[in-house]
Parts: C-alpha cells; structure tokens; sequence
C-alpha cells in the first residue's frame, strides 16, 4: 500500500491524486478524440464535452442509488455518474448530432472516458489500501479486486480503441462490459457491512441497470 506519495517536498493523498488524474486524463482522450474524429460538428462535441464536464457531479442517480441502500456510499458517488452519462449522450447525441459517423464516434469518445476514469480510481484504491477481496483459501490469498478492475478496464478500453480505429460503434458494449466487470468484482470484494436488497450491493443493483440500458441500446440500433 501507497497511501502518500511525496514528490520533492510536496505530498499527495494516492487515491485522491489518482482520481483526479483518471478524471484529467479521461477528458483530455474523450477531448482528443473528438477533435480527431468529428471535426464536421466541432460546436456540438465542445458543448457535449462541457455538459459532461457538468454531469459529472451525478447527482441523481448517485442518491437514489445511495438512499436505497439505507445511505451506503459503496461507489454510488462514481457510479451514478456513469449511469447519467449514458443516458445523457444518446439522447443529446440522437437530437442535436446530424452526421452520423459523427455520432457514433463521438458515444465512443464518451464511453473512452469512465473506462479510464474507473481504470485510474481502482488503481487508487489499490495505492489506498481500500476496497479489498476475500480471502480465496486455494489461492492462499486475497483476491486483488482493484487490480482484477483495473485490468479489466484497461482491456475494455482497448477493445473500445481497436473499434475507434475501425469507425466502428462501441458505446453500448462499453457500458455493458462495464456493468459485467463491477457487478462481478462486488462479490469477491470484503465489505460485509454493507447493505443490500435482494442480496446485491448499490453497485451490482447500478450495474444491472447500466446492463439492462446496453441491451436495450443495441436492440435499438440494430433495429434503425
């Protein structure tokens, strides 16, 4: 564990440090990829990039998820950011984007972001110490749930690059992917004290919305 790290005579709590660099790093790619892919709608992705920018907070999915669970925090706070940017981008995307090769590349650079984002947050969690796995007796060991997301992300996001390079829709798969990867981790996650209904943490019960969202984003395309 890495709680602090020192850098000349200036020190930095990990997590925080990582969070705001996955936030930073994740703008600047979405940034970038959007100037690289749909210079024909430069106004459109700038104000898409400042609303996203805006969302960020995730107010209203955070505290429904957060109140359901009797006030439990458990990543509602990252969570339900991800959750209102999916649904926020396909609806701006769908009324104000007019190439579609545009559009489609645009819900890419967007999906680019909370891959990195969480990528970097569990990356933070590991320097923190916090967010732990169970102890596996087979493998004699606790199952490392913050690097197992972290690679995870990491592939996804380069899945979602190859498809970037071949103009090819990623968006829903992305949120989909997403949703399997923590839904999955929160089992083999240490927090017993954690509040649950039906079984599932305010992240699995996230995470089968965002999955439920996918599915239903790519019957919808396929059928246009």
């Amino acid at each position: 564990m890495h709680p602090f790290i020192t850098i000349g005579n200036i020190t930095f709590e990990s997590y925080t440090l990582m969070i705001n660099l996955g936030m930073l790093i994740g703008l600047f790619s979405t940034w970038w990829l959007l100037e690289r892919y749909c210079e024909k709608e430069r106004f459109c992705w700038k104000l898409l990039l400042f609303l996203i920018g805006i969302l960020l907070v995730g107010i209203p999915f955070s505290h429904f998820l957060k109140n359901l669970f009797g006030g439990s925090e458990d990543g509602t706070h990252f969570l339900g950011r991800v959750l209102l940017i999916c649904v926020f981008t396909p609806a701006f995307l769908q009324l104000f984007w007019k190439e579609e090769s545009g559009r489609l590349q645009a819900a890419n650079a967007v999906a680019m972001y909370f891959v990195i984002q969480h990528f970097f947050d569990r990356i933070g969690c590991w320097m923190n110490g916090c967010c732990g796995g169970i102890y596996i007796d087979w493998l004699n060991m606790k199952f490392p749930s913050q690097l197992f997301e972290a690679f995870m992300m990491a592939a996804l996001g380069a899945a979602l690059a190859v498809r970037i390079r071949k103009g090819r829709a990623f968006f829903f798969q992305t949120g989909m992917g997403f949703a399997a990867v923590i839904f999955v981790s929160e089992f083999l996650i240490d927090q017993p004290e954690l509040g649950r209904v039906l079984g599932l943490t305010s992240v699995q019960f996230g995470a089968m919305i965002l999955l439920v969202w996918g599915i239903a984003g790519l019957l919808r395309i396929r059928k246009i």
